[in-house]
């Protein structure tokens, strides 16, 4: 594809939506720079601010790292990956904001896969009974717990 300002070969490539208008833009390294986009190592930078700007309200004041992997969170922003499942937890808030904004919501809502659902409903189960046993016990009603203590034990195994 050639550059739309000077014919060259076009590298850089931009696509905006913006209330339902599509703009496209091809544009060689050279009228890239001229233009305000950086090529190669400044990329990274602009792309941290540009990040930033868009996915954030607030950049944090100090280094926040994940206790389980020592992912940073500017390192998140550079590279749009999480270190491990902690760094959900470490970096809620931060990502939080960028979640709610792609997704719309912060938590799942819908269908589950079946293998889940079955998982789910054993884990439902065997909560009930236990609530059960506890019940059964404070009443002293011992016969009850003993049928209860041996349900959920098949249950676990099962």
């Amino acid at each position: 594809m050639k550059c739309e300002r000077c014919e060259n070969d076009a590298s850089f490539f931009y696509n905006e939506t913006v209330n339902g208008k599509k703009k496209s833009l091809a544009l060689c390294a050279d009228c890239a720079t001229k233009a305000g986009f950086f090529m190669g190592s400044a990329a990274t930078a602009l792309e941290n601010d540009l990040y930033s700007a868009l996915f954030q309200k607030k950049q944090p004041h100090t280094q926040k790292l994940c206790p389980t992997c020592g992912t940073a969170w500017q390192t998140i922003t550079a590279n749009g990956m999480v270190g491990c499942p902690d760094c959900y937890k470490t970096f809620r808030e931060e990502l939080g904001v960028s979640i709610r904004r792609l997704h719309g919501n912060t938590r799942h809502v819908g269908r589950a896969p079946a293998k889940h659902g079955a998982t789910r409903e054993k884990e439902n189960r065997i909560s009930a009974l236990r609530a059960a046993l506890k019940t059964a016990i404070a009443a002293e009603n011992f016969e009850e717990a003993a049928r209860l203590r041996d349900e959920i034990r098949a249950a676990e195994q099962a």
